[in-house]
């Protein structure tokens, strides 16, 4: 069963592109409580430049509010192919 905030995401990322895929994996992070491990889940669509163009401010924002709702130090989005850290 997916999180809460992945369906979240799939669904922003659908309406706006058409369709999103999840994928599920493990990440391990070092922090002042010291090494730690969590599941991480990535999410991506694909679309053209004008898509990209159209939403890429709706997308940025989106990803700082989850951010914000994880309490993270950081968001990454790639676009294309390019990390972009928020």
């Amino acid at each position: 069963m997916l999180p809460p905030l992945v369906k979240k995401t799939l669904a922003f990322l659908g309406e706006r592109f058409g369709g999103a895929t999840s994928i599920e994996g493990q990440g391990v992070s070092n922090s002042d409580a010291g090494p730690g491990s969590e599941t991480v889940y990535i999410v991506q669509a694909f679309t053209t430049q004008t898509g990209m163009d159209r939403h890429i401010e709706d997308v940025v924002n989106f990803a700082k509010a989850i951010k914000e709702a994880l309490k993270q130090e950081a968001m990454a989005l790639e676009v294309d192919r390019q990390l972009i850290l928020l």
